[in-house]
């Protein structure tokens, strides 16, 4: 039953549509159908340029969650700097002692050097769990901007493709 309805309401619309081209003649019918096409691409155009807006606020909301995420990468480096120069330091440490280790040839210096060594060592180890630690959160880091950079080049191909389809639309309503 819907189905009828729904034949004999396009029916009816196109009888009236047939009606209204006899009764306007040719002039008046080119003339509305210039301003109906006019009229549509006027609202193509306002809908391309609304996703426009929408897709540059997406923009724009990546491209200041890459500035928070810099800042916090970079303010990560301040604390992982000096982790990584103590490293060295202590890595340069542990080496020159091992080296005065092997050059003696007495157990009793050797086991000395080695004492001395050992909380060295674990000094050394802190170090790098706390280094590890902040490189982690590089990492993370690196996966956030990663996946947002994947994100923002989707919306600049969207943003070129309703670009170019707003200019086609723009010149389309030029030549009428």
């Amino acid at each position: 039953m819907p189905e009828e309805k729904s034949v004999l309401v396009d029916e009816e619309a196109a009888r009236r549509e047939q009606a209204r081209r006899a009764l306007e003649g040719t002039d008046w019918t080119n003339k509305r159908e210039v301003e109906e096409r006019a009229k549509t691409i006027q609202e193509q155009i306002a809908v391309a340029e609304k996703k426009l807006a929408e897709l540059r606020q997406q923009k724009e909301k990546l491209e200041l969650a890459w500035v928070d995420l810099d800042d916090r990468k970079k303010n990560i480096r301040l604390i992982l700097n000096p982790l990584l120069d103590e490293e060295k330091k202590l890595e340069a440490e542990e080496v020159k002692l091992e080296a005065e280790e092997a050059s003696i040839g007495v157990p009793e210096s050797k086991h000395a050097l080695e004492i001395k060594r050992w909380p060295i060592q674990e000094k050394r180890k802190e170090i790098e769990q706390k280094k590890w630690q902040e490189e982690e959160k590089i990492i993370a880091i690196d996966q956030i901007v990663e996946s947002n950079t994947k994100a923002y080049r989707v919306l600049l191909a969207e943003e070129d493709k309703l670009m170019a389809e707003s200019d086609k639309l723009r010149l389309e309503n030029g030549r009428q």
